[in-house]
């Protein structure tokens, strides 16, 4: 399980709303307690964090979902299916979750870099310091590049993480590889294009291939490392005032409607 204790306080709290709502029994329905306690803009989190408006859009999510889902109708259908069985029974529950972004209590984590080499037949070959657990970094990692340079992502590769490549790397945690990553690689495209320029102003209708071995031939620069880290605004933390703030928060809302047996314990 990855989260660092997070899935466990989303649970936590999840019993204590469906315990709520068992004790008030409005309407047999625990999404209005939920949908009761969904954070307002404006109002702080429990860590001093200010929802801003403009960034928070659970409120929306739970809004289309609950339509689009046909929550309403799959409720009566739910209770009406309760009615009926004895031994089979259903449930259905929406709820809503967030996820701060960042490692608040290691500022240090905050920064990354990369290296981007360019070879004179066009072929680009990139390393940075995160790693790939499932997550898809590294197919990001590519596209990000790619879309820089403006050249197709097959001539894009990339060296395994190695610390002779780029020192000090920043582990992969908190979801935030992609987040230091990204703009790392961004930085070393950037420094390229900037070598590349004059040339592409000088031989606007040379290809990549061809642009790659011209530079060469002028003896411009080819590589370049980069290098990000995240602005102080966006990461704080005063922990004696339980004051934490993340770069943002991933956000989401599920609905799900389980069926069980209650004599084998089956479900699904």
């Amino acid at each position: 399980m990855r989260g660092f204790g997070a899935p466990e306080g989303l649970f936590a709290a999840d019993i204590i709303i469906d315990q709520i709502s068992t004790y008030l029994q409005p309407n047999g329905d625990s999404s209005i307690i939920r949908e009761l306690n969904i954070y307002k803009p404006g109002e702080k989190t429990y860590f001093n964090q200010t929802i801003e408006k403009k960034d928070w859009h659970v409120p929306e999510m739970w809004t289309k979902l609950k339509k689009t889902a046909e929550y309403e109708k799959r409720l009566k259908d739910v209770e009406e299916f309760n009615k009926n069985n004895e031994f089979r029974k259903r449930g259905l529950n929406m709820t809503g979750t967030k996820f701060g972004i960042g490692i608040t209590s290691a500022l240090f984590f905050h920064q990354a870099g990369a290296l981007v080499n360019i070879y004179k037949d066009g072929s680009v070959l990139i390393t940075h310091g995160g790693v790939e657990i499932g997550q898809g970094l590294q197919v990001k990692m590519i596209q990000i590049t790619a879309e820089q340079l403006e050249v197709d992502m097959s001539l894009v590769r990339l060296f395994e993480t190695a610390t002779d490549k780029i020192p000090n790397t920043t582990a992969t945690v908190g979801s935030l590889s992609a987040d230091i990553y990204g703009p790392a690689l961004i930085n070393a495209c950037q420094q390229i294009n900037k070598n590349l320029a004059p040339l592409k102003r000088k031989h606007p209708t040379l290809t990549w291939p061809k642009l790659c071995e011209q530079a060469y031939n002028d003896r411009i620069q080819l590589f370049a490392s980069g290098f990000y880290s995240v602005p102080d605004k966006f990461i704080k933390n005063n922990f004696e005032n339980s004051e934490v703030n993340f770069m943002y928060f991933t956000q989401g809302v599920g609905m799900s409607e389980v069926e069980i047996d209650c004599l084998t314990g089956d479900f699904h």
